[in-house]
């Protein structure tokens, strides 16, 4: 029996289970790192955030607007 098979598309209970767990604390990261932004940006308004400043400029430049050029390459 192979890993996806047994865990993924799994109808016994006790796997059912652990997914569930494991789904609960994948939202519960996720939804404490968006918190965690959005306490970051009521702290401190005008200033990037550590780990994420670099990254939007990369990809939005200093106007904070996408490009034609890069939205084309997105799709």
């Amino acid at each position: 029996m192979g890993f996806v098979k047994k865990y993924v598309f799994s109808t016994d209970h006790k796997i059912i289970g652990i997914q569930f767990l494991f789904t609960t604390l994948m939202m519960l990261m996720v939804g404490g790192a968006l918190a965690l932004g959005v306490r970051w940006q009521l702290a401190f308004p005008w200033q990037n955030m550590p780990l994420l400043g670099p990254v939007f400029k990369l990809f939005l430049g200093e106007g904070g607007q996408i490009s034609p050029e890069f939205y084309t390459m997105l799709f």
